[in-house]
């Protein structure tokens, strides 16, 4: 059995890997197939893009990059943690 992701690439924190100290921690795990993607996650680094290039060369660069399966639970689930972080 393979491994399984065990991040989300969220957008704010990839659009950061130019940072070395971001670089010197996402990397690595990137490379490990640790971290995925999921149609939201997409979405969201589309909206990034400047122009269709941009969008192109974004779709490529997550491509490799195992999909999460988001169903319902899992967005009830993040909505439950967005309100717990929200009063912490």
């Amino acid at each position: 059995m393979g491994l399984k992701a065990h991040f989300l690439g969220d957008t704010s924190a990839v659009a950061r890997v130019t940072k070395p100290a971001v670089a010197q921690r996402l990397i690595p795990l990137i490379e490990a197939g640790l971290v995925a993607r999921c149609t939201i996650t997409d979405l969201e680094a589309g909206i990034s893009a400047r122009n269709g290039r941009d969008w192109k060369r974004t779709r490529h660069a997550r491509s490799p990059w195992p999909r999460a399966t988001i169903d319902q639970d899992v967005l009830d689930r993040a909505l439950e943690v967005q309100g717990a972080l929200a009063v912490a």
